[in-house]
């Protein structure tokens, strides 16, 4: 499929996302208050948009610090001689 589906444990959190910048500072949030699974539909696929995603857990008192960093990249097979 062309989906990229994050999931974790431990509430709500804020998605940030990043085209081709493995290395980015999050900005404003890409999709806020998500639960345990969210999809980014259309996002795998693509060799020329390759995507880093970050999670920050939210609650009444703010969000955490930053996740792990999640990378979905696409390339390109060319057949060989």
């Amino acid at each position: 499929g062309t989906n990229v589906q994050l999931a974790w444990t431990g509430g709500q959190a804020n998605v940030y996302r990043a085209a081709d910048d493995p290395y980015f500072t999050p900005g404003a949030a890409y999709a806020t208050g998500v639960s345990s699974i969210w999809t980014d539909g259309g996002a795998a696929g693509n060799p020329a948009a390759n995507y880093t995603y970050i999670l920050r857990g939210v609650d009444n008192c703010g969000e955490s610090g930053n996740s792990q960093r999640l990378g979905e990249f696409d390339f390109m097979l060319t057949p060989g001689s």
